[in-house]
């Protein structure tokens, strides 16, 4: 009798030590899973990072990481211009619009376009990773930085602009940073661009006199210690701006040596060009606001924003149409 109850209470010790092992193998298996979505550091300065961010090389430099990456997107050695539209993981629709409208511009080899989206938690990523996946084998214009993708985090986005098309496009004379938003008259801009004279500069937009904001409850709430100076330098609107490839190098060299600071327009065109030296051009024709009527007001604009996808094709339809007559309608 005692031989039966030792034998049962062996195989209740086997059965259990089988289970334990084996949620310490499931639970391991989880962790490394999600470890590259759910391993974050936060900065005091506001930066969200995931520990993925970076790599180290052996000169202990840290390099931006790309979970998705178009190397080759600039390989003809004619690219006249690079447009980076920093976009979010799930704006399938704002993309679609661009590359049915203004985007169609980059089938030429002298423009070339490339959407820089960054990452989210597991949690939320799931529920569109087909639809994205099957986006980027299909169009092959995505570049998908390893970073949190966040409000707090667009400098960090911009930072890893400058990165890729340094590393992987820096043979264009031009970098045009815009947002997914945006309508871009890209005949004007071109016009823009072969009558500049000067060949080392930032153009956009231009800002000067604003003030960091103390008001608690706005969106731009800036606390003192992230930024003691009582106005930024002049910077350049978000939005939209350029950035000729002679000074690239400089300015992100300058993200490197300056103070993180979440505004990106502030941190790369007003600090680090500041940093760096970098003349600003401004154009009143490269606006932030939105434009009335939409497409007749682009016809002498580089640039329009708050234009949403749904609006995008009439837009357009009004910027290329040959006869003025639709424009003249609307005045």
């Amino acid at each position: 009798m005692w031989r039966i109850h030792r034998k049962k209470n062996n195989v209740c010790i086997t059965i259990l030590t089988c289970v334990c092992l084996g949620n310490l193998l499931l639970y391991i298996a989880f962790t490394n899973l999600r470890a590259e979505y759910i391993k974050i550091k936060h900065h005091s300065d506001g930066r969200i990072q995931t520990k993925l961010n970076v790599k180290e090389t052996e000169d202990g430099e840290e390099h931006e990481r790309y979970i998705v990456n178009e190397p080759f997107k600039c390989n003809q050695r004619n690219v006249e211009l690079i447009i980076v539209v920093c976009s979010s993981l799930d704006h399938f629709k704002q993309r679609k619009a661009i590359r049915e409208t203004w985007g169609k511009s980059a089938k030429n080899e002298s423009f070339k376009l490339v959407f820089l989206v960054g990452t989210w938690l597991q949690s939320r990523f799931s529920k569109i990773n087909n639809i994205f996946s099957k986006e980027i084998s299909t169009y092959r214009d995505i570049v998908h930085g390893d970073f949190i993708d966040s409000y707090q985090n667009l400098t960090l986005k911009s930072i890893y602009m400058l990165h890729w098309v340094k590393t992987y496009c820096s043979h264009a004379n031009f970098l045009l940073k815009t947002d997914d938003d945006m309508y871009i008259n890209i005949p004007n801009l071109f016009r823009a661009l072969r009558k500049q004279i000067l060949t080392k500069f930032l153009m956009g937009n231009l800002i000067t006199g604003a003030k960091p904001v103390q008001d608690k409850s706005s969106k731009w709430y800036t606390p003192k210690n992230t930024f003691p100076e009582v106005y930024y330098p002049p910077y350049l609107s978000g939005t939209s701006y350029v950035i000729s490839n002679t000074v690239l190098s400089e300015l992100y060299n300058a993200t490197k040596s300056s103070k993180y600071f979440w505004l990106e327009d502030v941190f790369i065109t007003g600090v680090c060009a500041k940093v760096a030296g970098i003349f600003q051009i401004h154009r009143n024709d490269m606006t932030f606001n939105t434009p009335e009527p939409f497409g007749c007001s682009l016809k002498s604009l580089i640039s329009g924003h708050k234009i949403k996808w749904q609006t995008m094709y009439s837009v357009h339809q009004e910027v290329i149409y040959d006869n003025s007559s639709v424009c003249n309608k609307s005045k």
